[in-house]
């Protein structure tokens, strides 16, 4: 917390707590992309990800990348919420065509530049997809890859700009949200999940939750989850997370278990992140600032690069160094084709980036 002049009005002392709040989100999500990357690093031992299986088992791996899948794209989604309901009471968002514009900008046209000139052409190098498969997937946005993420980003953003005054209600918007959650899991069984919007619905009540913590710092309060200290978001984080491991039999049972490991999952790793953001005052290290500044172009290229990293050492080295193989190439490659893309201000425009 930064100790300012009295002589500071109240609105403006909230500005400035409301920025270093920003700078810590910038922290976590920047984590979070980089668990991301992690946990595409190990998927391959679960024996379903990649068109070679593995010639070796690393078991509690898996466990790990359990544990990783159950929390971080969730945790992103809701900090992406807390940052948009900043900006939409800043003003900054008060256009939904300007809005959707910017999303467009940022999430579609590098959708389908990442597609066109790396996934497809890579995934058929290894998969040998036929067109049909390339068009359902990628065209249609069915199962795209690592893109599924600015799908899902994009129609997170548009549904909770249109109903954000009703996501300002605590109940009515968690019922709303929750509306979607149970169309986004009902309807997988039955709805094609086009443009992966059936997965977006999924995602809404995280950005929500998102929303409502923003909220209640506008509001100069404390947000009901930050009542609870951060290490018993650990301790329930862990328990319904072993629980749903447990009953992963149990259909019903497991899918709930596993709703409430996703949301407190979520919650814990976005108070834990801030707390180590503010341990180890990562904005005075260069190096993590810079590599903040990149991370979406360096998610967009690195499970590509995976794929190769694997083709080389599968059954070669142990399951542990070949996945920290893939994640430190995967890591280093991508941020210096992010680096050289960044260079250029079409490839800029491309890929995202201001």
């Amino acid at each position: 917390m930064i100790v300012i002049s009295a002589n500071y009005h109240t609105s403006e002392l909230m500005e400035i707590n409301a920025k270093e709040e920003l700078k810590k989100c910038t922290y976590v999500k920047t984590c979070l992309m980089l668990l991301v990357i992690l946990g595409h690093s190990i998927i391959f031992w679960r024996g379903d990800w990649f068109s070679e299986a593995p010639k070796m088992q690393c078991d509690w791996m898996v466990y790990i990348l359990d544990w990783i899948n159950s929390f971080h794209v969730y945790a992103f989604t809701l900090v992406s919420g807390y940052i948009f309901a900043y900006k939409k009471n800043k003003g900054d968002y008060n256009d939904l065509v300007c809005f959707v514009k910017t999303k467009v900008k940022r999430l579609l046209i590098p959708y389908i530049f990442v597609m066109l000139i790396w996934v497809v052409p890579i995934s058929e190098i290894f998969f040998k997809c036929d067109i049909e498969v390339i068009v359902k997937n990628y065209f249609w946005g069915i199962n795209p890859s690592q893109l599924w993420f600015l799908l899902m980003l994009f129609w997170v953003f548009l549904i909770s700009w249109i109903l954000y005054y009703i996501f300002l209600k605590k109940i009515l918007g968690c019922a709303c949200a929750m509306g979607f959650y149970l169309l986004g899991f009902i309807g997988g069984g039955w709805i094609p999940n086009v443009f992966c919007i059936l997965t977006a619905c999924r995602y809404v009540i995280f950005f929500y939750l998102g929303i409502q913590i923003r909220i209640c710092h506008e509001n100069g309060e404390k947000a009901k989850t930050e009542r609870i200290p951060w290490w018993n978001w650990c301790i329930l984080d862990a328990l319904f997370f072993a629980m749903s491991q447990i009953m992963m039999e149990t259909n019903y049972l497991h899918y709930l278990l596993e709703f409430f490991s996703n949301i407190i999952g979520a919650i814990m790793a976005f108070y834990v992140l801030q707390k180590i953001a503010d341990w180890s005052k990562w904005y005075d290290k260069k190096s993590f600032t810079n590599l903040s500044k990149c991370m979406m172009p360096i998610y967009l290229f690195h499970q590509q690069i995976i794929y190769f990293v694997i083709s080389a050492l599968n059954g070669k080295v142990h399951p542990v160094l070949n996945a920290f193989a893939n994640f430190t190439i995967s890591l280093f490659v991508s941020q210096l084709i992010s680096w050289l893309l960044l260079k250029c201000k079409i490839t800029k425009f491309l890929i995202g980036q201001k």
